[in-house]
């Protein structure tokens, strides 16, 4: 009996744990989020909305300063990147606390 709580109790614990795992793709959407929300600037990326309500494109941050652009695109970060931001989960942001298994 003890053995079947105990296993039972372990595979409980493994799969809240999974539950809050997250993919690369999660960890990669949640760094372009909070490097946008931290851009202090009308045009951080390509995609993103000017003032005047057109797309920045070739006016954004990402198109004409390489060296001090925001994180746009997937291809921005590197795995090395996502093992960090996993390593030393950023508490306190929406994606830490959205654990929704993504």
């Amino acid at each position: 009996m003890r053995i079947a709580s105990y296993i039972a109790a372990t595979l409980m614990l493994a799969t809240a744990a999974s539950a809050c795992a997250k993919t690369d793709a999660f960890i990669r959407e949640c760094m372009i989020t909070e490097s946008v929300n931290a851009y202090q600037g009308a045009c951080p990326c390509p995609w993103s909305k000017a003032s005047n309500g057109t797309v920045c494109g070739e006016r954004s941050s990402w198109s004409r300063h390489p060296g001090k652009r925001a994180l746009c695109f997937h291809g921005d970060i590197t795995q090395g990147m996502v093992d960090e931001y996993r390593e030393f989960v950023r508490v306190g942001t929406a994606c830490h606390e959205n654990c929704d298994g993504r």
